[in-house]
């Protein structure tokens, strides 16, 4: 047991936090965002960091830095809005502009997202989970990149899947059919590529 004295109180409002004019609401979600959010719909983030209501969710959180360009998992915070929203630099070819008066706002913060992977190497598959079975990415400097499939020995495959803790491993041929979801395009349906923007780094 702890026992404390906080001593006199200060002089003024009781309440930890801000004063509200009225009853304030709070909300709060976790949100998956998908791969290349950035460009579907509106290219339009209002505000940086604390967003109005009319600012797309997924994308204000690529601008906040909360997911990479191959999605993830975020929480959002809903709570009264602002005055103002200030804007800042374009990003990720989005526009991020100022906004006035909104009824709410939000803000968002990082859950859970694969580039949060402890080791420099990891497989992901189409849907942009790691998996078993996919694309290979090394991370190099901070920055994830993928691996090009040629001249790359059936060695060195069972080299990074032993060190991802798997028993073996062997290369996917694109040049056979019957291998389902191989990336045969960058921006392709239901393939093993990653974000658009993603760098090859070998």
């Amino acid at each position: 047991m702890i026992d404390v004295n906080c001593g006199d109180k200060v002089k003024g409002d009781d309440r930890f936090g801000p004063v509200f004019a009225g009853k304030p609401s709070y909300n709060f979600y976790i949100v998956r965002c998908p791969a290349n959010c950035e460009k579907s719909g509106n290219v339009n983030v209002y505000g940086q960091y604390i967003h109005p209501e009319e600012s797309g969710i997924c994308k204000s959180a690529l601008v906040d830095n909360a997911i990479p360009l191959s999605g993830g998992v975020i929480g959002i915070g809903i709570g009264v809005g602002l005055p103002k929203y200030p804007g800042r630099p374009e990003k990720y070819g989005m526009t991020v502009v100022e906004h006035m008066d909104s009824a709410k706002s939000y803000y968002v913060f990082k859950i859970d997202n694969i580039d949060m992977a402890v080791k420099d190497i990891r497989i992901v598959d189409h849907n942009g989970f790691i998996a078993p079975k996919g694309r290979v990415e090394f991370r190099q400097n901070g920055v994830w990149g993928s691996v090009c499939n040629k001249n790359i020995q059936d060695s060195a495959v069972k080299m990074m899947c032993v060190t991802l803790g798997f028993k073996d491993g062997k290369k996917l041929n694109p040049a056979d059919d019957s291998v389902t979801g191989f990336c045969k395009e960058v921006d392709g349906p239901n393939n093993y590529c990653a974000a658009e923007k993603a760098p090859i780094l070998y």
